[in-house]
């Protein structure tokens, strides 16, 4: 998108990098619950916003969808 753009997305890494150690208590699946909620809905937005007409908001709302779910059957199945 822009500098801006990816400024924020390497803060992301960042911030979540930091949260992952200082936070020990919380399981690891709610950590990366978390973090692709967040990352990935903030780069859903900015292809929304500002890359409308090329769709791939759409491609990376799915890949979200496929994320969250691995992520649930993974602590179902004790992975994490």
């Amino acid at each position: 998108m822009n500098k801006w753009h990816k400024w924020v997305e390497k803060s992301f890494y960042v911030v979540f990098i930091i949260l992952f150690i200082a936070f020990e208590q919380v399981p690891m699946w709610v950590m990366l619950i978390i973090f692709c909620l967040c990352y990935l809905s903030f780069r859903i937005f900015m292809e929304w916003r500002y890359n409308r007409e090329t769709r791939e908001y759409l491609l990376s709302f799915s890949l979200l969808i496929y994320f969250l779910i691995a992520i649930i059957i993974g602590a179902i199945l004790n992975v994490f």
